[in-house]
């Protein structure tokens, strides 16, 4: 979405709003990082978004982690795939050139996004990450899904430990529009598995691919939901919280 209250989470907190009782008023934040697997969110958890004090957090999880889940040389820290931050300093003649001269940028750059100075794999991802891609249809790693639940069972802790009450969320797609790294079914298997998680730890459950699976109208590709798909994903969310009585509804 290009507008803030177009997001999943503000339309997440118009649909909750619309449903309080009197004299509660919800407010939804979007503490999600453009990239982040449940690694970084694990540590962004414990290190930030206690401190926001919040009664709930909602954990959609499992889209990037896919994509580590499916390569080659597998490690649970994420170290085969992931890199520290890698920094590249470019001249201020250079930036300059970028930014004024269209046929320097071309030239040097290209049209393809991944060769931007702004593309978020350059300096998190090991280089030629996409050279150990295993696409899923070959597979799914058990120990890739190991270590995914892992990382979520521990954020159940941490959050239960600040008094935070944590809440699953499954995985909307839409096969018709996939392309690119074959991860369907590392995301389908993990959608297959979180209610037997979510009742072996006791957490609520918001079936949101059960709602919005293959609405691919709702979809800009297999995964990310446009404007219209954002404000489904948020009633739908706000309808299952509803009817499980959460966030004192």
């Amino acid at each position: 979405a290009g507008e803030d209250h177009k997001t999943y989470p503000a339309r997440l907190e118009h649909h909750l709003n619309e449903r309080a009782p009197p004299g509660v008023r919800f407010e939804v934040g979007n503490c999600g990082v453009n990239g982040y697997t449940t690694a970084e969110n694990l540590i962004n958890l414990e290190l930030r978004l206690v401190e926001l004090d919040p009664d709930a957090i909602l954990l959609y999880e499992g889209f990037n982690d896919a994509l580590m889940i499916q390569a080659r040389g597998f490690r649970p820290d994420y170290s085969h795939y992931r890199r520290s931050w890698v920094v590249t300093e470019i001249t201020p003649l250079d930036r300059w050139l970028l930014g004024h001269v269209r046929l320097y940028a071309w030239a040097t750059r290209g049209l393809e996004p991944e060769r931007q100075p702004n593309y978020l794999g350059n300096p998190i991802f090991v280089p030629d990450a996409k050279e150990l891609h295993v696409p899923s249809s070959q597979g799914v790693p058990e120990e890739g899904l190991a270590a995914f639940f892992r990382n979520l069972e521990h954020m159940l802790l941490i959050a239960r430990d600040h008094g935070i009450e944590p809440v699953l969320s499954t995985l909307a797609t839409c096969d018709a529009k996939h392309s690119g790294e074959d991860l369907f079914a590392t995301v389908a298997a993990i959608n297959a598995r979180l209610p037997a998680f979510a009742a072996e730890h006791g957490a609520a459950l918001l079936d949101v691919a059960g709602a919005l699976d293959e609405r691919c109208e709702l979809f800009d590709d297999w995964m990310h939901l446009n404007d219209e798909g954002s404000d489904a994903h948020g009633l739908a969310a706000a309808e299952q919280a509803q009817q499980l009585g959460l966030f004192g509804l």
